[in-house]
């Protein structure tokens, strides 16, 4: 059995995967955990493109496109690690990601600092350490948005994740992650922060996340799942349902996001109040 298997989607990704792979090597390198502790698993979900120049890595092809969530499902049933790490394969981690990880604290996910690289620019993922500890808050995933802009700066249990994750597969790419987060909370697992930043976002071209009608539209899904299952009260679903629909107006167009506002003033309130938690 591994400590921590590391499951990256592949989709016409060798632009991005050596870059990617390099820094989990030089991050293992750098740990003091042994080598073979490790497994890194990637999930070709382009089965017309190799995955060039990968050694020591497990490739499993997917016989037809499955998006991302359903191929870092395949990864995670794969992987003997107890503990994933869901790494994209157009982002990096540091060679400290490793490092200062106590194992022997309780965690269901250890949410890490990180950093938006945007061309020659860098800034921190969270400014400061209260705002990293609203990853922990639930409420705020609710009113506000996901506090964990990739699953890449989490470490997972992987008992830990709830079968509806498993059950329940997103075709629109963007918000597995989030659906995980919220499934966990429900499920009282424990979030706790790391303040080690481990994680680097490179914004490409192939950034769902960059995209807000498309994200808009795996969270509508994901909201119409959630809402399928009991997990969630009828409030839970109406308040995150308005505060998608806010988030989105918000990038669509200041008229529009104005309006909102002004209707539902409760969410609008609500984001000020947690813009001002993260500052």
């Amino acid at each position: 059995m591994k400590l921590i298997s590391i499951v990256i989607p592949f989709y016409y990704g060798n632009k991005y995967i050596e870059k990617t792979i390099s820094s989990i090597n030089e991050a293992i390198k750098n740990s003091k955990i042994q080598k073979n502790f490790f497994e890194i698993i990637i999930i070709n979900d382009s089965k017309e493109e190799v995955v060039l120049n990968e050694q020591g890595v497990d490739i499993y092809i997917n016989e037809q496109n499955l998006g991302i969530h359903e191929s870092r499902i395949r990864g995670i049933k794969k992987a003997s690690g107890k503990y994933i790490l869901l790494l994209d394969q157009d982002d990096s981690i540091t060679k400290e990601a490793f490092c200062n990880i106590n194992f022997d604290d309780d965690f269901d996910c250890l949410v890490s600092n990180g950093i938006y690289e945007y061309k020659d620019s860098f800034k921190l993922i969270y400014k400061n350490k209260r705002a990293l500890r609203l990853s922990t808050n639930y409420n705020a995933y609710l009113y506000f948005r996901n506090q964990i802009i990739s699953p890449g700066q989490c470490l997972i249990k992987k008992s830990s994740i709830p079968n509806e994750w498993f059950d329940n597969i997103l075709k629109i790419n963007g918000t597995d992650d989030f659906f995980l987060w919220l499934l966990m909370f429900k499920y009282k697992k424990t979030f706790k922060t790391n303040n080690q930043v481990t994680y680097v976002h490179h914004f490409t071209d192939s950034n769902v996340s960059s995209n807000a009608f498309k994200m808009y539209e795996s969270e509508a899904k994901m909201i119409d799942i959630l809402d399928s299952l009991p997990i969630m009260s009828k409030k839970e679903i109406k308040i995150i349902r308005k505060s998608s629909i806010y988030n989105y107006r918000k990038r669509k167009s200041l008229n529009d996001f104005l309006v909102y506002s002004i209707k539902h003033f409760g969410i609008f309130i609500r984001n000020i109040y947690y813009l001002i938690k993260k500052a």
